[in-house]
């Protein structure tokens, strides 16, 4: 038997709507989350900042676009691999690098986006759209949502690592119109937002949840809607392992059974090794 899966302590997210109904603005702190991610892959100095921030945007995504159903990002350069975050529904947040050496992943044309989430309706919906050169990924996940889902958002993502080169801060926070939006509430938000940049957001809101919201907001009156809890985790198991085993053919599950040494599979998003006992596949 193996331990369980590693389960950080939860991190928060708050979700608010300006009063007049123009736009709601979801702040998370997800600093917890992204550290379980960087220990459980290893990640190198270069990709750590990247696999971070990604972890951090999927969850602020799948805030934004379906909290009751998973959603995975992946962003994927030719030669410097790939990097794959994953949040589901339970809050439960994990992310996978898939790169033969410690490469940061930049960002332009070359590396894509792509989102994957369940929909309402029972279907994957998947959309992919070229990173933006010169810009954080922040700018690409709000291209994203304006190309793909016809959404006009505002994205800001920011991570601190110490001299240590550990995680000390990885935070973001998404504007998003909506359909009754007052056209001179939303335009007097985003062009305070394009002037000040949004990485001052998070300076003003001294890296707050709380503190973020009211920067974002200022003089414009809110409501907070709730709170999401989220944390770094993995869904595999014993028994999901087990399962996977049972789709073998019969010869190769006799030949794994025959076996005097316990099958040792590992889990590629939490290194978490599953030791199985080979009576178990007779």
């Amino acid at each position: 038997m193996s331990t369980l899966s590693p389960q950080s302590p939860d991190d928060q997210g708050l979700r608010a709507m300006s009063e007049d109904g123009s736009f709601r603005v979801i702040a998370i702190n997800a600093t917890t989350t992204a550290r379980g991610v960087l220990e459980a892959q290893q990640a190198g100095s270069e990709i750590a900042p990247r696999l971070a921030e990604l972890a951090t945007a999927t969850v602020l995504l799948r805030l934004a676009m379906s909290p009751d159903y998973r959603l995975q990002t992946v962003l994927k350069h030719p030669e410097h691999g790939s990097i794959v975050a994953d949040s589901h529904p339970d809050g439960v947040t994990r992310a996978l690098i898939q790169q033969e050496r410690d490469n940061t992943i930049s960002l332009g044309p070359k590396t894509l986006l792509s989102v994957h989430r369940d929909t309402y309706t029972g279907k994957l919906h998947q959309g992919i759209v070229e990173t933006l050169e010169g810009y954080g990924l922040g700018e690409s996940i709000a291209g994203y949502l304006k190309q793909s889902e016809q959404i006009h958002s505002v994205v800001g993502l920011r991570t601190l690592f110490d001299d240590q080169g550990q995680l000390t801060y990885a935070g973001g926070f998404l504007v998003q119109l909506l359909p009754d939006a007052h056209v001179d509430t939303l335009a007097a938000v985003t062009e305070r937002l394009e002037q000040t940049g949004t990485q001052k957001v998070f300076e003003v809101g001294s890296f707050e949840n709380e503190g973020i919201l009211k920067a974002v907001f200022e003089e414009v009156p809110y409501r907070i809607l709730g709170e999401d809890l989220f944390r770094f985790g993995c869904n595999c198991s014993e028994e999901r392992i087990l399962g996977a085993l049972a789709t073998l053919s019969p010869a190769e599950r006799a030949e794994l059974a025959a076996s005097n040494e316990p099958i040792e599979i590992g889990c590629d998003y939490c290194n978490v090794t599953y030791s199985i006992d080979p009576a178990t596949l007779g």
